[in-house]
């Protein structure tokens, strides 16, 4: 799948993907061959129809203010909270509409 950003024009309007650098893995070694950003529409589903596969990460925003933007936490965030990784908590809830 390729690498994408999460672009937010307005804090509680819709969100827009914007391609970002990617790294092209050799499936064989593991190791990183090129880093490329690709061009176009950002595609979820390859030429056959089938499902892209994604990275296994999830992106966590937080507001630092009671009126802030969303913005992506950082390490450095957490420092600043006198926090570390391990303390951040979270839970995801999952549903699938049949269409």
């Amino acid at each position: 799948m390729d690498n994408y950003s999460l672009e937010i024009k307005d804090p509680v309007g819709f969100r827009e993907l914007a391609f970002s650098e990617t790294l092209i893995v050799d499936r064989r070694t593991g190791e990183i061959t090129a880093a490329v950003t690709p061009k176009g529409d950002v595609r979820f589903r390859d030429a056959s129809g089938h499902i892209r596969p994604v990275s296994p990460f999830l992106e966590v925003w937080a507001r630092f203010e009671d009126e802030g933007r969303l913005m992506p936490l950082t390490k450095t965030h957490l420092a600043d909270l006198k926090l570390l990784p391990r303390d951040v908590q979270w839970s995801v809830h999952a549903c699938f509409i049949n269409q």
